[in-house]
């Protein structure tokens, strides 16, 4: 194995928490291996745990790894079976024993929660290397940063994970710019190892993932990006190459903004429809773990920042906001933004079946017409200490918001497919929904609007008097006739 470029930085990295994600055959899972081999070797005494987060990860695919380099270097290794750790004896040049290192190798996920940290915890270790870390749970990472007690030796927790998604823990530890104090993140594609690798099988990955497709980012790149599951909604339409261009705001037309008020997740889109039957996004900003009353005021300050040339703004939220919560509380979503000097309004038909339907279908017509664009560079996701810049609505158009495979019921009992609600990706394609439902062609007909008002004038009428119901019903056991 030679280490070059990327491969050698990340091989001497002694940050002490460092990531290196990969792409497919980055050598990532090797790489750790010799570092870690390599630094029981130069510092003997010391103490390693390499990991998986479950045991039959561990036996099946990084054991074999790492043994199988034990024994090509012909390490003097013994495997302690009662603590789990192999034995590295350090032999100096006159072939003497100098020390002797640990290396242990633990599954850490268990069977028990009341035990959810026993795998590690009583363990002094120097240093921690978690492969595939992107399927930890961010507690157990948390738990493992404070196991690097070790006196006297360096100190490091690595990670080799796959590239990981926006809304994962791994993208807020280790952020691309590398801008957070004592943690490095390192990207491996797959062209940093080709030297490894036969030259047939890379130009054969990079065909199966030519450019455009949507696994190309995370298998060949290494980017963070999309872990597709589920067909996309805007498949064979929406084209990253030719759709994503820089888009200026037309000023004698209204900046259309539509709010989401997603939970933990809000999210506000900005966008125009041109004279023309064009849709052009301009950007948008989504919240990470903030309440909409703190998301509102960073909303007005991106849009003046972004848009100063608007003469006018007009504003749609989810008919959601408009709804007394369950506690009772009068200060909905749309009572908070008309705090703020936000008066938005709403199509209560919004989120019906049918109606988001259409609107997808609207979005995807632009996009087949050739008359939809999305600006590529005014996304950000905010939180409470920093706002970066983010890929969300790209890679939600891409390939991130897929149909649900569950059939819904329309109002009139028919059955639809809808895009799933995961949490995510779904907030910025709802709010162009409510866009385009709320300014576009996509409204509502008289007849669907004045049907969900019969439905909710109906639900909003019913008045059940429990002491009129059939007994059973109440609680009690039938009896006598007809069970009253």
């Amino acid at each position: 194995m030679r280490w070059v470029g990327r491969q050698s930085e990340a091989f001497t990295d002694t940050t002490r928490y460092l990531d290196i994600e990969g792409a497919i055959r980055s050598s990532k899972t090797t790489l750790a291996c010799w570092k870690v081999l390599d630094d029981c070797l130069q510092h003997p005494g010391i103490h390693w745990m390499i990991c998986r987060w479950t045991d039959d990860a561990l036996a099946t695919a990084l054991k074999p790894v790492w043994r199988d380099i034990l024994d090509k270097c012909g390490v003097d290794v013994s495997w302690h079976a009662d603590e789990h750790y192999d034995e590295i004896r350090v032999h100096g040049v006159d072939g003497a024993i100098v020390g002797s290192s640990r290396v242990y190798l633990r599954g850490l996920k268990t069977t028990s929660e009341l035990h959810r940290y026993a795998k590690f915890r009583g363990l002094t270790l120097a240093k921690v290397w978690v492969d595939q870390a992107e399927e930890l749970p961010e507690d157990i990472y948390l738990e493992l940063k404070g196991r690097l007690s070790q006196v006297g030796f360096p100190q490091q927790l690595l990670l080799t994970p796959n590239p990981a998604g926006e809304s994962h823990w791994l993208s807020k530890e280790f952020p691309e710019s590398n801008a957070r104090d004592a943690h490095k993140y390192i990207r491996l594609s797959l062209d940093d190892n080709a030297h490894n690798l036969d030259a047939g099988y890379v130009a054969q990955l990079k065909r199966d993932y030519p450019i455009g497709h949507p696994l190309r980012r995370r298998l060949i790149e290494g980017k963070r990006g999309l872990n597709v599951r589920g067909t996309p909604v805007y498949a064979g339409y929406f084209h990253r190459e030719t759709m994503m261009v820089p888009t200026a705001i037309e000023a004698t037309l209204p900046l259309l903004e539509a709010i989401d008020f997603g939970h933990h997740h809000p999210c506000v889109v900005w966008a125009q429809l041109l004279p023309f039957g064009a849709l052009y996004v301009l950007g948008g900003v989504m919240g990470d773990a903030l309440f909409i009353e703190d998301f509102a005021p960073m909303l007005l300050q991106f849009r003046a920042q972004w848009f100063p040339e608007a003469k006018e703004v007009w504003t749609c939220c989810d008919p959601a906001g408009s709804h007394q919560n369950s506690q009772g509380v009068s200060r909905n979503g749309v009572r908070v933004l008309a705090d703020h000097g936000i008066y938005a309004r709403w199509h209560q038909a919004a989120n019906m079946p049918e109606v988001r339907s259409y609107a997808v279908e609207h979005i995807g017509g632009y996009m087949r017409r050739g008359k939809f664009r999305c600006d590529p560079l005014k996304w950000f996701v905010v939180g409470q200490q920093q706002a970066t810049r983010g890929t969300f609505a790209v890679d939600a158009f891409e390939a991130g918001y897929v149909w649900d495979e569950r059939i819904r019921r329309t109002s009139g009992g028919k059955g639809i497919v809808m895009p799933l609600k995961d949490g995510y990706f779904e907030h910025s394609m709802n709010c162009l929904e409510y866009l385009v439902v709320q300014f576009g062609p996509a409204m509502p007909t008289v007849s669907e609007t004045k049907r969900l008002e019969e439905k909710q004038l109906r639900e909003a009428q019913r008045d059940i008097d429990v002491e009129a119901l059939p007994r059973r019903v109440q609680g009690f056991r039938s009896g006598g006739r007809g069970g009253y």
